[in-house]
């Protein structure tokens, strides 16, 4: 076997490796963003639970805010001597109503990080996929064009 034999079968050999590296790494880019749309499939389906939660919560407090503020006017009828008493339950309601509010908030900031979070893996799947094909492409032009050197060479050497 010649030398211009050795180097062909060489470069053909080196060009088919990375011609599997290339294929091996879109197959984990394919999978890698199956798995993100797995993920976003599942977080879409919790989020109605979720607020459907947070809406059962919010219910259950108004329906507890009606007799408390009920309650609050017969104490105050009843007796103006625990005036202290009315105003710690009227600021236990507020206080309710806040923390219900700062719940609502923190799952809509969980919800938007999730989402935000999901976004930035599709963004980078694409990256990534870009930069294999790329510098796939190229190393395949550099192949092709030292394949095609050394094709001449031979014809020349002939």
């Amino acid at each position: 076997m010649t030398f211009e034999q050795l180097l062909i079968t060489f470069l053909a050999i080196v060009a088919l490796s990375y011609s599997i590296q290339a294929v091996a790494i879109l197959v984990i880019a394919s999978k890698a963003t199956r798995s993100l749309d797995a993920a976003v499939s599942s977080v879409e389906k919790l989020t109605p639970r979720i607020e459907e939660a947070l809406k059962l919560v919010s219910d259950n407090v108004g329906s507890v805010k009606g007799p408390l503020v009920r309650g609050v006017e017969s104490v105050e009828k009843i007796s103006q001597e625990f005036g202290g008493i009315v105003d710690q339950v009227r600021k236990t309601g507020q206080t309710i109503d806040e923390a219900v509010e700062l719940t609502r908030a923190r799952i809509e900031d969980w919800n938007k990080g999730v989402m935000d979070a999901l976004d930035q893996m599709q963004t980078t799947t694409a990256e990534v996929q870009k930069a294999v094909l790329r510098p796939s492409a190229e190393i395949a032009a550099v192949v092709k064009g030292v394949r095609g050197g050394v094709q001449e060479l031979i014809r020349r050497r002939r």
